[in-house]
């Protein structure tokens, strides 16, 4: 089974000791597997619990008639469509973890805790994505915590969106960049915008959102004038759990 690490319980519990819950809440758990975390999970409120291995949803469906438990089988990509969610709790598949991050930002969510490789929490401190989320760093995951040991390190992160201009650029991913900021910098004017559009080149101006590169997004974030990300920010992750300051 490709890309599948079975985190033990005694750190499935940590996990989902750091989820922080408010009434109503409703926790949105993709990759699910056989139900190791989605156990921790269900005294919290309602889960809804998702995993696409037929083998896997086979032991995970045996929740299904504890309260609260909404277990499904199928592409959690596919499902975001559909569903209401304000929390995010899972130990990722890791290979799902960009396209993920990409997608929630479309979505209306309060806070997530994931289990995610460390190389990709130091991704998610860089562009676009540090315009997209605020990302605190919990905990790390040694590899023998997992059956069968990742070949990577793998840290608990907290992620909560984080609203901003270049989010709403983001999300206006069809757009050429121009007109994206055109339609972001709602308090200009066309005429204001363009004028000032002036300082960043052409080519970046006529580019798709969705193509736009760290670099290009750097560019973008300087132009607006807005405090320029580090190079290498994974260290802007919050060491909570050494107490260092960022």
């Amino acid at each position: 089974m490709q890309d599948q690490h079975f985190l033990e319980s005694e750190w499935c519990a940590k996990v989902a000791a750091a989820v922080q819950t408010q009434p109503g809440d409703v926790i949105l758990e993709i990759g699910a597997g056989r139900g190791e975390l989605t156990q921790f999970l269900l005294p919290l409120g309602r889960v809804i619990a998702i995993e696409s291995d037929p083998s896997l949803f086979a032991e995970l469906r045996d929740l299904a008639g504890r309260r609260g438990a909404d277990v499904r089988l199928g592409n959690a990509l596919h499902f975001l469509r559909r569903i209401r969610f304000s929390i995010i709790a899972a130990n990722l598949p890791y290979a799902i973890c960009e396209p993920l991050f990409r997608s929630l930002a479309f979505h209306h969510w309060r806070e997530g805790v994931a289990t995610i490789p460390r190389r990709f929490a130091a991704l998610l401190g860089k562009p676009p994505y540090s315009f997209l989320y605020q990302v605190e760093e919990l905990f790390p995951v040694p590899r023998d915590a997992f059956s069968p040991q990742p070949r990577t390190d793998s840290v608990v992160v907290r992620v909560r969106p984080r609203p901003s201009l270049l989010r709403e650029v983001f999300l206006l991913r069809e757009r050429r960049l121009k007109n994206a900021l055109e339609r972001a910098l709602r308090g200009k004017t066309k005429r204001e915008v363009r004028a000032s559009l002036r300082g960043l080149p052409a080519a970046l101006q006529d580019q798709q959102v969705s193509q736009l590169t760290p670099a290009d997004w750097i560019a973008v974030e300087e132009w607006l004038g807005a405090p320029k990300k580090p190079a290498d920010s994974g260290h802007l992750l919050s060491k909570q759990q050494s107490g260092e300051n960022v």
